[in-house]
């Protein structure tokens, strides 16, 4: 999947989003390319049936390469991710954060993840509206493929 990216500085990337599966399980990892194929950055999850929801991800962690900071790679894969959520009928998004992590409390508040606070645990968690998930995506996704719905 091909997704466009516009900052707030008003400079816009196109970055390539693939989906990594290991068919045994419900373990994937999603990755952000550059136009070599480098990976400049990747999101690990799990898609989760047990709890209080019927299917949900859980994040174990989102990752942007140092040199390829400020460049939409973070927004792609968080965009993707919700697409995925969506297109798999997935409702809502959890995962765990570092409280000292600042730059990683202000990207999931960004994208209207919930920050909780519970004793020594600390949380991000979304529900996901596929409607609005689905008008964001239609602006910025330049190349769909079928990838991201297994």
């Amino acid at each position: 999947m091909k997704i466009k990216v516009k900052l707030n500085d008003n400079k816009t990337y196109e970055h390539n989003v693939n989906l990594q599966h290991d068919e045994n399980d419900n373990y994937y990892e999603m990755n952000c390319l550059n136009s070599n194929n480098e990976k400049m950055g990747y999101v690990t999850f799990k898609v989760d049936s047990t709890g209080f929801c019927s299917r949900k991800i859980w994040i174990y962690k989102i990752k942007t390469k140092e040199q390829f900071a400020h460049s939409g790679v973070g927004t792609a894969l968080i965009y993707a991710l919700e697409y995925f959520a969506c297109k798999n009928n997935i409702s809502y998004i959890e995962g765990k954060y570092y409280p000292e992590n600042n730059a990683a409390v202000k990207f999931y508040e960004k994208y209207g993840y919930i920050i909780d606070r519970e004793d020594y645990e600390q949380y991000i968690n979304k529900y996901i509206d596929k409607t609005k998930v689905q008008e964001k995506l239609e602006k910025c996704i330049v190349k769909q493929s079928d990838e991201l719905c297994k």
